[in-house]
């Protein structure tokens, strides 16, 4: 969600030397501090380059970071991911050994991106760099593809899956006994929060909802169910919509309905679920879910009606149900004409004497009112359609 609001995203794997103090130091725990100096390095590199060429800071690289303890030799190294509107290999000096070359094998400076980068992030094949922003060790560069972005990932689960944080759950039993793993990330706004904003922007545009909560990000396989404070930002982001829809139409929004019976099937009893409660705007109280659907239900069928009686009621002309009691002398002075055909469902047709079209047939740009000489004038139905032109009932 994050790499589909950034132009430029990265995979780098950053290790320990044991030629400094402080790399032997580093090996052993983890120290955050040396990852927040790298980004403190990296963005300070990309302001002076602005500076030089007078362009405006293009803001600073946001990240994710997982520190790794290795299966092997239990060293401390760092799994991140940086998101930047510039070419990040751009910043800084690298050292590497160039992928072909002839003679005795050195370190020369690399500057070609194709030379930076691998496939893999640990193992022979993998290319450890000098890289002047990272001088506590190596560094290695990958692209950020759904594949490094998930192998990224799969450590900041190490934080979590603790044996404190999985007490009294079905994973206590496998959880470790100690942390091996230290997650950190940008949190304002927090990582994938602009793209989630944006989705939601182009949904307001489109004055739609979505029919359940599982969204597809681009580049990634599957579907993202939003959780926690995500999930609530963008039941309220639909719920905006809805009612923005409906203050201009007086419905409820496309696929609206298709929304809540997705999130009312999964409540384990009947009172209203979290979920429907931020859409539907409730207080928190004991609501049954079947009150609340049969109501949306109720407003769906008296919608429905009301279209039908609009669409009946509402031409510039009587329908045929009325006209068919009109006298001729009435049919003249609404300039129709009546034809008597035999047909077993219309016993008369009616057409509009100046242009000898089917009285029935609607003008380009008109809007439905309801006829003077509707039958169904002093109706309450046609009240509650035609509020402004029809006599409430009974009046």
């Amino acid at each position: 969600m994050e790499k589909a609001v950034s132009p430029f995203t990265l995979i780098v794997t950053l290790t320990y030397s044991d030629e400094t103090q402080e790399g032997r130091d580093g090996a052993r725990m983890f120290a955050y501090a040396d990852v927040s100096a790298f980004i403190k390095r990296l963005n300070s590199a990309i302001r002076d380059r602005c500076k030089r060429h007078k362009k405006p800071y293009p803001g600073g690289v946001r990240f994710l970071a997982a520190g790794e303890q290795g299966d092997r030799r239990g060293r401390c190294h760092w799994h991140l991911a940086l998101f930047s509107s510039v070419d990040i290999t751009l910043y800084g000096d690298f050292l590497g050994y160039p992928r072909q070359q002839v003679g005795p094998r050195r370190k020369v400076r690399l500057t070609d991106r194709c030379d930076l980068i691998s496939e893999v992030s640990d193992g022979p094949n993998a290319r450890r760099l000098n890289w002047s922003l990272w001088p506590l060790g190596f560094a290695v560069l990958q692209e950020a593809d759904e594949g490094g972005m998930s192998y990224v990932l799969s450590y900041c689960l190490k934080d979590q899956f603790t044996h404190e944080k999985s007490k009294d759950t079905f994973r206590e039993t496998k959880a470790e006994n100690f942390a091996t793993g230290l997650f950190r990330m940008s949190k304002r706004p927090a990582i994938g929060e602009r793209w989630l904003d944006a989705k939601a922007e182009r949904l307001a545009a489109r004055g739609a909802v979505l029919p359940s909560l599982a969204l597809q990000v681009p580049e990634a396989s599957g579907y993202y169910v939003p959780s926690g404070t995500f999930r609530e930002k963008i039941l309220w982001h639909l719920h905006a919509v809805n009612q923005h829809v409906r203050n201009l139409t007086g419905r409820d929004a496309p696929q609206w309905s298709a929304l809540l019976s997705s999130l009312g099937n999964d409540a384990d009893d009947d009172t209203l679920p979290p979920d429907l409660e931020i859409l539907l705007d409730v207080e928190k109280i004991e609501v049954p879910l079947e009150t609340v659907l049969a109501q949306k239900a109720a407003e769906r069928s008296r919608a429905v009606a009301a279209n039908e009686v609009r669409g009946r009621c509402g031409g510039p002309f009587p329908c045929d149900a009325c006209l068919h009691g009109y006298s001729k002398a009435k049919l003249d002075r609404l300039g129709l004409f009546r034809v008597d055909i035999e047909d077993e469902i219309e016993i008369a047709r009616y057409y509009v004497k100046a242009t000898g079209e089917r009285s029935t047939k609607w003008p380009d740009g008109w809007k439905p009112r309801l006829h003077p000489d509707c039958e169904a004038r002093y109706t309450q139905k046609a009240a509650d359609v035609f509020p402004r032109s029809a006599p409430r009932f009974g009046s």
